[in-house]
């Protein structure tokens, strides 16, 4: 993916009588030394470069070039340019805004995530000046491919510092073709073949050699859309009238004056969300940062547990039947440190720094995070793809955390050690005393339930949308989110602190909104669109505001959730759900 591909055309006009040349210079940058490689640039700008031969270009093709032979080619063909009836530049490659700088990247140039600085750049207007000497000049910039920050956080935010470029201006009679949004992502095309905008350009010039340029890009642009589904909105605008200019040079059909600025399509500002065609089942990422999903299907189960059924609270009931009415994606395990960290490097999650217990970060569950932190996740995800994410509501969470069963656990009546990860040695089998890690273990380390989804029992319990309730009495029947007493949320699924029937599907607590332990984690749900549909995102979300933190309770010995009276004291009120009181010696929370 790039994070944004525009093909931008330029043209402006000389005052003075035209000269009798066309020259043209082609660059492609693939073989980058500190940014991600990309595949295709080199072999478009052959393309592009063979295309302009062939109808009587004077063409300079160059790839891989370093800075200092982006400027040398760049100052050299200035001399050739000048003069010259029509000046063409092509450029495929990394390109970017970096600090509200556009700027292209030669194969040396390095990127530092600390300083947001790009050394050894080239400024994007240098293309611009190259051709200036011209009559008329075409600049063709296709860029930003892939990913150009392999060791940065991957998408831009407004304080990031490094975003798509902006959208170029230029003085004098100007065309301008964007290949997407500014800011948007396009796709790269499959190693070996083109991108989807130099693909469309090459076969529009084919079959278009006497069309005027400005005709010819509105119909590139349109087949940008339509080959991918609406994923790249192109835009077109022209400032100061189109004058009569083609490939061919000469005997160019219809052309006329322009209106100062016209747009292929009337589109929102906003990003586009592309149709979706996550099948049921399927699993997907949309960004390489994005935790991967798995879509569940619709369906129908009771909420809560049956009065029978062995560690039950009575806030578990009464039962009620629940209908999931669509297909919903859920991450496949908790959100990690290392995708939080990615959302708190971005300024999407400005809350405190989640603490590790000394287990390390890395692919374990993040943990020390309040319902607010996660909720900031949510939207920040939202913001960067286009998608809704957000948290799961209760009823939503035991659909998924059953995965079809109806058993106290997915695995059946029991859980075995094998299973997940809790304190078994608390399960009241001697057989299983020892059985108690003591820490959080990497995300995945367990096998997953019939839906695929993974440490949906134990390892860390996880914040759920909806306000506490002392019982499922009068809860929605649709799998929405419920209200209660907000300053508590319900959390889910049990931890590695928490004896087994803490863990069953229907088990459930609350705790204080604001509170941050190591036995909490979450993760997300994402819906999902109708397929066929382009659908416009909702407004960005406005950055949730992390409640003040409570002072932290003094290091100590923390009970389990059965120790009702203890706990209450150390959460600030309301009691976590009890569990079966079973004995236990008290350990620490507050690692």
């Amino acid at each position: 993916m790039r994070l944004l591909s525009a093909l931008m055309i330029t043209l402006a006009m000389a005052v003075s009588a035209h000269a009798s040349t066309r020259v043209a210079l082609v660059i492609g940058n693939g073989g980058y030394e500190k940014l991600s490689r990309l595949e295709n640039p080199t072999h478009d700008a052959e393309a592009v470069a063979g295309m302009l031969r062939a109808n009587g270009f004077d063409v300079e093709e160059a790839t891989d070039l370093t800075r200092a032979d982006f400027l040398d080619s760049l100052e050299a063909f200035q001399a050739k340019a000048s003069g010259a009836e029509l000046a063409v530049v092509y450029y495929a490659g990394h390109g970017m805004e970096v600090d509200g700088k556009d700027v292209l990247a030669p194969v040396d140039m390095e990127l530092s995530c600390e300083t947001r600085e790009a050394k050894r750049s080239v400024p994007l207007s240098a293309l611009f000046e190259a051709a200036d000497g011209a009559q008329s000049k075409v600049v063709l910039l296709d860029a930003c491919r892939s990913d150009p920050f392999p060791s940065c956080p991957k998408r831009g935010t407004e304080d990031s510092g490094f975003r798509g470029l902006t959208r170029v201006n230029s003085s004098g009679s100007t065309l301008i073709a964007s290949a997407t949004l500014s800011g948007s992502v396009a796709a790269d095309g499959k190693p070996g073949q083109h991108s989807p905008f130099t693909q469309a350009l090459l076969a529009r010039f084919e079959n278009g050699k006497t069309v005027p340029f400005r005709d010819l890009l509105d119909q590139v642009a349109e087949d940008v859309r339509v080959a991918t589904d609406g994923v790249q909105i192109p835009e077109v605008t022209s400032r100061g009238g189109a004058p009569k200019i083609c490939l061919a040079g000469e005997n160019c059909d219809g052309a006329q004056a322009e209106p100062l600025t016209r747009v292929v399509m009337n589109v929102p500002a906003t990003k586009v969300v592309p149709q979706t065609d996550h099948s049921v089942g399927s699993s997907f990422r949309d960004c390489s940062d994005c935790p991967e999903m798995v879509v569940l299907p619709a369906g129908s189960f009771k909420l809560g547990s049956p009065a029978t059924e062995v560690g039950r609270d009575a806030s578990e009931g009464p039962q009620v039947d629940e209908t999931i009415a669509k297909p919903f994606a859920v991450s496949k395990t908790e959100i990690t440190f290392d995708a939080f960290e990615t959302c708190r490097m971005e300024g999407g999650c400005p809350g405190e720094t989640p603490k590790d217990a000394g287990w390390g970060r890395g692919n374990r569950p993040v943990i020390y995070v309040d319902h607010a932190d996660a909720e900031a996740y949510a939207a920040w995800l939202t913001a960067s793809t286009g998608h809704r994410y957000r948290l799961l509501t209760e009823a939503e969470w035991e659909y998924a955390a059953r995965g079809g069963t109806t058993t106290p656990y997915p695995t059946g009546t029991g859980l075995p050690k094998s299973a997940a990860n809790v304190d078994f040695s608390q399960s009241g089998d001697v057989t299983l005393a020892s059985a108690y890690l003591g820490k959080t273990s990497e995300v995945g380390a367990y096998p997953p339930n019939p839906f695929g989804l993974q440490d949906m029992t134990g390892n860390v319990a996880e914040w759920v949308a909806d306000c506490w309730s002392p019982d499922h009495a009068g809860a929605p029947a649709d799998g929405t989110s419920r209200g209660g007493d907000c300053t508590r949320r319900v959390v889910k699924g049990g931890a590695w602190y928490f004896e087994p029937a803490a863990a069953r599907s229907a088990a459930r607590a609350s705790y204080p909104s604001d509170k941050r332990l190591n036995v909490i984690g979450f993760r997300v749900a994402r819906e999902i669109e109708t397929t066929g549909e382009v659908i416009a995102p909702a407004p960005v979300p406005a950055a949730v505001a992390v409640p003040p933190v409570k002072p932290a309770a003094k290091p100590g010995k923390l009970p389990k959730a059965s120790d009702k009276n203890v706990v209450e004291k150390l959460v600030d009120g309301l009691p976590s759900v009890p569990t079966p009181k079973v004995p236990r010696v008290l350990r620490d929370l507050f690692n």
